[in-house]
């Protein structure tokens, strides 16, 4: 007898990497970080089918922000602070390219590099990992996410 696993229509397929960093994971933890980033370790067709998503977007505000300030900027946009696999989805699949570094939902700080270029990443197209900053550091925008459903 097989296990049969209903497939999600809206799906973001994202690789992540904790705090402990990348490859360090068997995979009962891996299944434990993806719940924690209210995912699950995705099959072949989310891999498939996850070029297809995106409604994510950085949030022009006239400050730098705590990250707490940073969730509260999404809600009031009516939107969430995006996760890590909105990041990686947004500039994997649709080339999205911003050179700031704005808050995530894990807490970390990350930005989205298509185009390499001086002072943001000369050398490869990435998401750029900035780290875990104190969430009371003022020193960041913010990923928003907005859903449409």
């Amino acid at each position: 007898m097989g296990i049969k696993i209903k497939a999600l229509p809206h799906c973001i397929v994202f690789p992540y990497s904790p705090p402990l960093g990348r490859y360090n994971l068997n995979f009962y933890e891996a299944q434990k970080a993806c719940l924690a980033q209210d995912a699950i370790i995705a099959s072949f067709d989310q891999l498939f089918n996850a070029w297809k998503s995106g409604r994510f977007y950085y949030l022009i505000h006239p400050t730098k922000l705590t990250y707490d300030e940073a969730v509260q900027a999404c809600l009031n946009d009516d939107a969430q602070i995006a996760k890590v696999g909105q990041i990686f989805a947004a500039w994997k699949f649709l080339g999205y390219d911003r050179c700031d570094a704005g808050w995530l939902a894990d807490g970390s700080v990350r930005y989205p590099i298509s185009k390499p270029r001086k002072r943001c990443s000369p050398n490869e197209a990435a998401v750029r990992f900035v780290g875990f900053p104190d969430k009371k550091d003022k020193l960041y925008g913010v990923y928003c996410f907005r859903s449409y459903e």
